[in-house]
């Protein structure tokens, strides 16, 4: 069975968000901004508090952050802070988009280029489609992100920054590498490299070595890949990048499941969902249970494999991420007809064949 590999899309929501790089370093300054809003009055500089309190906890603990971005849009309405209300929109759209509620996502994120482009924040704007291009993309609609990332890019180009201008290569390069276009993928990916090697940037270099790493993974060039994941997963390890580095356990994982080595593969793909799971990061969840399923189905476990697949389609459903339910259904089609059970098989080919239509 087909393993699924992830890639650093979702990565880019602690980039993009300018969150600390450390997590002890993040607390401390969740913390500072906690003490700070005791003290804080009822003006901008309290709105600006609590937009800075939902990006923070929003990639660990996005409920928390979401309270605070309500409250900071509510704050923000209040004393009529056009700058505040855009930034909380766009704020409380990551929280929402973290817990895979893409359409409350994107119905923020594109109030919140309303008023940017009100405001003149072509800046602003750029990020708010990168986010939507985001949203789109963790959907499978893949031909909906590139349109919303083209028009990012052209705003990034103009305005000459290069940090954001990785983010957005990144986030195509995977788009490509979805719809199979490798050559495009690798094109981005290693722009986006280069780029993060000139700033200096370790975390954005560990992310793109992980995202070439998958490129070559998806190409079957499977030495070349765990090469790229294990540079990768030495920064991350050491730069306290927990999110990152449960994705690049998950594809070390599958390398050593294409090599034949089920146990080894299992054994990081636990590591990793035990990270995704203290996150309550429920992508890499559904992402991860469904790749140990795959590790059963391969060893002829078939019913383990059932369990593993159908926890996965929870939590896939849960969250809308029509990518994922697909490819758990098909999975449950083989894994039933592996055992010989064709009316469960047929009826989950038949949901596999409605959903992938739906993917575009």
């Amino acid at each position: 069975m087909k393993k699924t590999i992830f890639i650093c899309a979702l990565s880019l929501f602690i980039f993009q968000a300018a969150l600390a790089q450390v997590s002890d370093q993040r607390q401390a300054k969740i913390d500072s901004l906690e003490n700070l809003l005791l003290t804080a009055g009822e003006d901008s500089n309290k709105v600006n508090i609590l937009c800075g309190l939902c990006r923070k906890y929003k990639v660990e603990n996005p409920e928390r952050g979401l309270e605070y971005g309500k409250l900071c849009l509510e704050l923000a309405r209040q004393i009529v802070f056009k700058k505040g209300i855009a930034g909380g929109l766009h704020d409380v759209a990551g929280a929402y988009k973290r817990q895979g509620k893409f359409q409350e996502a994107i119905g923020n994120y594109k109030e919140s280029i309303k008023l940017k482009e009100e405001l003149g924040d072509n800046k602003g704007i750029s990020w708010s489609l990168n986010g939507i291009g985001l949203a789109y993309a963790i959907q499978g609609k893949y031909d909906s992100a590139i349109v919303y990332y083209e028009q990012c890019l052209k705003i990034k180009e103009e305005l000459k920054d290069k940090k954001a201008l990785v983010f957005t290569w990144m986030n195509m390069g995977n788009v490509y590498s979805y719809k199979k276009n490798y050559a495009k993928a690798l094109e981005y990916h290693q722009k986006a490299l280069k780029t993060d090697r000139e700033l200096g940037d370790r975390l954005g270099i560990a992310a793109d070595l992980h995202n070439i790493g998958s490129v070559h993974q998806s190409q079957k060039d499977y030495d070349k890949a765990l090469g790229f994941y294990m540079e990768s997963l030495e920064i991350r390890k050491e730069m306290g990048d927990r999110a990152s580095t449960a994705g690049c356990l998950n594809n070390i994982a599958i390398v050593y499941s294409n090599q034949g080595n089920e146990a080894k593969a299992i054994e990081y793909y636990m590591e990793g969902l035990s990270l995704y799971e203290e996150l309550g990061h429920k992508y890499g969840i559904a992402g991860t249970l469904i790749n140990v399923a795959h590790s059963y189905g391969d060893q002829g476990k078939h019913e383990q494999a059932i369990a593993y697949q159908k926890k996965s389609l929870e939590v896939a459903k849960e969250i809308g991420m029509k990518r994922m339910i697909k490819i758990s259904y098909q999975d449950l089609a083989e894994s039933y007809a592996q055992l010989n059970q064709y009316k469960e098989a047929y009826e989950y080919h038949q949901l596999y064949c409605e959903t992938k239509e739906t993917i575009r």
